[in-house]
């Protein structure tokens, strides 16, 4: 077996609910360690499970030499960064390529801009092809969408180039992946990883909470969840010994200290302010539409190009007349990225806007939302939606309604009789 260089500690836990994923990307090695090589890349939202399957596929990489890179936002704009930290290993190497690549390989390490970038791309291809001639040899670049441009291209020339090699290269990406570095990756295969199933969902919590986890608490994880494995995780991290047992409410949304909501921070920041808006909107209004939008922008003299900033982000996207927050981002953790003052402001700005009497449930539920007091008067109004919305058979309005008013009732029974009707 040859030595492997791997810089990640090996997951703890394992991968549930991806063995398709993991068929597929172990048949590309079995094909590497014959001397056909290949590249895939691994794309998912932030927090699907990226990480673990390239942790797992280099796991079963027994034969083969395993490289690691990792891009990240703070070597993200330095040269040739992610290409230092995966071929450092190989510098016994470089005495076997041509003189020309060697040097323009060391001044890379080296960190050096001023190299050319073809010769660059060209001695990645050589270095590892002197690799493969050791062994079969397993690069795994994660977090590829904020990887250094350069080495990035450098990759991308190599992998579209291993037919005759026992290598391969596997990219783990955001689906957001900025467009300067997209297209590098856009000719290479893709294998895309979506939401995770509820029964593996319910596997990964009993690896964090153990076999007795309560079937309800489990279930209420996985809706807050919504398929994705970091939320899972860090929901896990955040249960009490309280909530386990039955004693509190569960948790119905991720610690503001996440990994999850520092991403979406990081891409809340970088918006302009109308288009921040925008996300934020579709954050508290799960039936946002392009009509309030409208209603919106007369208000604050702001124009479209706020949306499609927004939309740009990859934090919502826009299905039909629908604003909502994307596939790619848990609803739960744009509410809990997001500046309290700032939620408070977007409700009180779509109940300004709504009409009041076509959409009375809209003004009523952002007046109610910020609600911090009991309120007679905003209790019955919310039991007037529920009644509406169940005669209407729309029973996830109308539980949402009668939940709220349970909040803002005073009296303890009324209370109790409201959240029954809720729960019914």
């Amino acid at each position: 077996m040859l030595a492997v260089w791997n810089a990640t500690p090996a997951h703890t836990f394992p991968v549930h609910g991806r063995d398709r994923e993991l068929t597929a990307l172990t048949g590309v090695l079995d094909e590497a360690s014959r001397g056909r090589g290949a590249a895939r890349v691994v794309v998912g939202r932030s927090g699907v499970g990226k990480t673990a399957l390239l942790d797992e596929v280099a796991d079963r990489a027994e034969t083969f030499r395993v490289l690691r890179t990792r891009g990240t936002v703070a070597e993200s704009e330095v040269p040739f960064a992610g290409l230092h930290q995966l071929l450092r290993p190989l510098d016994h190497l470089l005495s076997r390529l041509p003189a020309g690549q060697a040097e323009a390989l060391h001044r890379a390490f080296g960190l050096c801009a001023e190299v050319e970038p073809i010769t660059v791309r060209a001695a990645t291809h050589a270095l590892l092809s002197a690799a493969a001639a050791e062994g079969p040899t397993l690069c795994c670049v994660d977090a590829a969408h904020e990887l250094d441009t350069e080495s990035l291209a450098a990759l991308a020339f190599a992998a579209r180039r291993l037919d005759h090699l026992g290598v391969v290269v596997l990219f783990g990406t955001d689906h957001a992946i900025p467009a300067e570095r997209a297209e590098f990756l856009a000719e290479l295969p893709r294998l895309r990883l979506g939401p995770l199933e509820p029964g593996a969902g319910h596997r990964v919590l009993r690896d964090h909470l153990g076999p007795a986890l309560p079937h309800d608490l489990a279930d209420s994880l996985l809706d807050v969840a919504d398929g994705n494995v970091l939320a899972l995780v860090e929901l896990a991290s955040a249960v009490t010994v309280d909530q386990l047992s039955g004693r509190t409410d569960p948790p119905t949304g991720l610690p503001g200290d996440s990994r999850l909501c520092a991403t979406v921070r990081r891409r809340l920041a970088a918006l302009s302010p109308a288009g921040r808006r925008v996300v934020v909107l579709a954050a508290v209004d799960h039936r946002l539409d392009r009509r309030t939008l409208d209603r919106v922008w007369a208000a604050t003299g702001e124009d479209a190009d706020a949306l499609t900033d927004a939309v740009d982000s990859g934090l919502i996207e826009v299905s039909g007349e629908i604003v909502h927050p994307a596939e790619a981002v848990p609803g739960c953790t744009l509410l809990a990225a997001t500046d309290p003052g700032e939620a408070h402001r977007a409700h009180r700005l779509l109940a300004d806007v709504a009409d009041p009497v076509a959409d009375r449930y809209r003004v009523v539920w952002h007046r109610a939302a910020t609600a911090g007091t009991p309120s007679d008067d905003l209790v019955r109004e919310l039991d007037e939606v529920a009644e509406r919305a169940r005669a209407g058979a729309d029973h996830v309005e109308a539980a949402a309604a009668s939940e709220r008013a349970a909040a803002l009732s005073a009296d303890d029974t009324d209370r109790a009789r409201r959240l029954v009707s809720a729960a019914g």
